[in-house]
């Protein structure tokens, strides 16, 4: 359920992203409108990318958890 709701809020910022770029797509030149949508495809990626990287240290930190409280006992 959380990845899904990870995974929605990156393609809400992608969208909203787009839509700003449809919406100024009036005074901007197609060349400037493809640089501005694979910057938002790069953010994109990237905000992916740190999603994973941050669950991954949160499953390290959920085991070296573990591991202290069983030695506790």
């Amino acid at each position: 359920m959380k990845n899904n709701k990870e995974r929605a809020y990156y393609v809400f910022i992608f969208v909203v992203n787009f839509s700003v770029l449809l919406l100024f797509s009036e005074w901007t030149t197609l060349r400037e409108i493809f640089l501005l949508f694979f910057v938002s495809i790069l953010i994109h990626a990237l905000a992916i990318y740190h999603a994973k990287k941050r669950q991954k240290l949160r499953a390290l930190h959920r085991a070296k958890n573990k591991e202290k409280t069983q030695k506790r006992f």
